[in-house]
């Protein structure tokens, strides 16, 4: 899991990474996991 956001979509076009970034971490999580993880830490 990156907790650096790294995925060349986040931040254009339509995508409020950048938005949310300002007030909670922004991570890539690809497996459920992953995601497990990340949730546990919040």
């Amino acid at each position: 899991m990156s907790r650096t956001p790294t995925h060349p979509g986040w931040g254009t076009g339509d995508s409020a990474a950048d938005r949310y970034r300002e007030v909670v971490p922004v991570v890539e999580a690809r497996t459920a996991a992953q995601l497990a993880d990340f949730v546990t830490t919040l």
